[in-house]
This record gives structure tokens, sequence and C-alpha cells, in this order.
């Protein structure tokens, strides 16, 4: 036998992330990467050939995560092309299921530098998952089109508020989904509410901001 065919089969980064996650699900939001290496089968060494750092495989978690995040708001942006009522309930459903399903991976993303194992582990979640919220969001009103000045700080603050309460609902004895979405809906439409009224538009919850939109532009009743 050949030292090459005595080498350990290379591990994917998908892979560690995997471990990674289970590691969290089980043992917390505090682990190690020792913890990591282990639960994927390999040693530590072998973990730093597919990261360089921490900094590196926490961020590969993050996007994971903030993918799962970003996925509830729907292929499209739902939220214009359904009624807001509607869509705005069925993403916070989805992300409250979401996060339920893996607390812990949530609670490692977000907390503080201080209680890490090092600053460079920081991962700016809200960020991330705003980021990407506002790029979609300016693409659609753009096609509408609709005035899009300041649509990062709305998505910023929509995330920012969702992170903040989904931190205090995860704090509950029994988290409650029904209750999440309950209290969040009302939040998050007041703030596109007063976004769109910013723009001279009063759009009723029950009817698609689409359609609203076309009906003020009738341009863009073809789009």
């Amino acid at each position: 036998m050949t030292r090459a065919s005595r080498r350990p089969p290379p591990v994917s980064r998908d892979v560690i992330v995997d471990a990674a996650i289970r590691v969290l699900d089980r043992d917390g939001p505090r682990p190690s990467m020792d913890a990591f290496a282990v639960e994927a089968g390999i040693t530590k060494p072998r973990l730093y050939r597919q990261f360089t750092d921490k900094a590196d495989l926490y961020a590969a978690i993050g996007t994971r995560f903030a993918d799962s995040a970003f996925a509830a708001t729907g292929p499209d942006l739902t939220l214009l092309l359904q009624p807001p009522n509607a869509a705005i309930g069925r993403a916070l459903n989805d992300y409250a299921v979401g996060i339920l399903a893996h607390p812990n991976i949530f609670r490692f993303l977000t907390q503080t530098s201080a209680n890490r194992e090092g600053a460079a582990g920081q991962y700016d979640l809200a960020s991330t998952v705003a980021g990407r919220f506002a790029e979609r969001a300016r693409a659609v009103a753009d096609s509408i089109p609709l005035d899009a000045e300041g649509i990062e700080y709305l998505a910023r603050a929509i995330v920012g508020v969702m992170i903040v309460l989904t931190d205090l609902w995860l704090s509950d004895a029994e988290p409650d989904t029904g209750e999440f979405v309950g209290r969040v809906h009302e939040l998050v439409w007041g703030m596109i509410d007063a976004f769109l009224r910013g723009r001279g538009i009063t759009a009723d919850p029950g009817v698609p901001i689409f359609v609203t939109l076309a009906a003020l532009n009738p341009d863009a009743g073809g789009v």
C-alpha cells in the first residue's frame, strides 16, 4: 500500500458545517473547534485544511443559516406579489419553524464576541440577511418602478427587529410559533407601510402591493 493510498479521504467544507450544526444543536452555542473536528470524524489540523481559521468556519455556518432564514421570504419576494397580510404571516411562520429546529445556531451566531472564542469569530447575521433582502427588494422596486431610496434602511430595520424579538421569544420556556408570528407581523407591516406612505402610497394589507403600485402606475401593469 502506497503512502498516497493510506491518506484518509478528503472531507468537504459542507460535511464539516453539517457536523458543526449537529454539535451546536446538541451541546449548545459555545462549542470548541475540537468538538467540531471530532463530530466530523477528523483531526483539528484536517479541519483547518478546509477552513483557514475560526472566522472562516463561523462564516460558513452563518451563511448556511442565513440561506435558510432568507428563504422564508420566498424566491420572488412574495411580499410584493401576494397580499401583505398573507405573505408576511407565511414568511414569519416558516422563519419561526426554522428557528425552533435549530435555536442554538441562532444563539451561536448572535451572541456577542465577548462570549466567543475570540472577536475573529464574530458573524454579522443581521447585516448579511438585510443585505440580501435589500438587494432583492431593490431589484423588484426598480422593475415596477418604485422609488427605492432608503430600502437598505428598511431592510436592516426589519431584520434587526426580527433578530431582537427572536432572541426575546427564545427566552420563553416554551416558545410559541403563533405568538411570535402575531407579535412580529404587526411590527413588520408597520415598517413597510411607513416606507410606502413616505412615497405617497397607501397600501391595503389585504391587496398585493404589486396591484396597488400597478394601479398608481399603469405602465407597470405588464411587468
